[in-house]
């Protein structure tokens, strides 16, 4: 399963890339469970160019999260798109891409900040 899971995450890294972007935020629940296993209802990922990924959810989630996506990074934070930049490893002004149609206003706005 989790060799699956790594070449999803490779195939978006590569599309990503073509785009433009250095990195994909993916927010929508559907979508983080098809790139990293976990199936919580909160969270977010931030898939790399290399298709590393770190993946964010809160507290209830933390056996879940271990659980189900051991092959991704975790943190553990209320504040989930916060939480898998501050673990970006690229520049923090390299170009990300994101899925709009799951893009919140106040992920937006995190996100300009």
């Amino acid at each position: 399963m989790s060799d699956r899971l790594a070449d999803r995450r490779r195939a978006v890294a590569s599309a990503t890339a073509e785009a433009g972007a250095a990195a994909l935020l993916v927010t929508d629940p559907r979508n983080i469970a098809y790139l990293t296993g976990f199936r919580g209802s909160g969270g977010a990922v931030l898939v790399e160019d290399d298709g590393e990924a770190v993946l964010c959810t809160d507290s209830r989630y933390e056996l879940q999260v271990v659980e189900q996506a051991p092959d991704v990074g975790h943190v553990i934070s209320r504040e989930y798109v916060a939480g898998v930049l501050g673990r970006r490893r690229g520049p923090a002004d390299a170009p990300l891409a994101v899925e709009a149609d799951a893009m919140t206003l106040s992920a937006a706005s995190a996100l300009r900040r």
